[in-house]
């Protein structure tokens, strides 16, 4: 299976919103620029992740809309990275996407 975390270059209203919001549940882990004390596209916050995760970033797929915090700072940080609205155009894709990957890489 597949765990999920929120990487973002946001304020601590972040968790509050997305429990608001009915969605905090579905995401495993939040490494929070305002919590962890660097931002995208500093590795620092994607390491975070992949700590919280428990995975290595090898085994990691980050997904985002901006090329250079996102797709950038993914990469430098060791993990795999998609362009939304570039690399995937929409979820299907996107989920197409994170199967080949996890094909490509095989198991943990």
């Amino acid at each position: 299976g597949f765990q999920t975390c929120v990487v973002s270059n946001f304020d601590t209203r972040l968790r509050p919103l997305l429990a608001e919001l009915g969605v905090a549940q579905y995401f495993d882990a939040m490494a929070i620029s305002a919590e962890v004390g660097a931002e995208k596209p500093n590795p620092l916050i994607f390491q975070r992740a992949f700590e919280m995760l428990g995975v290595e970033p090898q085994h990691a797929l980050h997904l985002g809309d901006d090329r250079r915090n996102d797709i950038w700072g993914a990469r430098d940080a060791g993990c795999h990275a998609l362009l939304w609205g570039a690399d995937v155009g929409g979820w299907d894709e996107a989920v197409e996407e994170i199967l080949r990957v996890e094909t490509t890489l095989g198991p943990r």
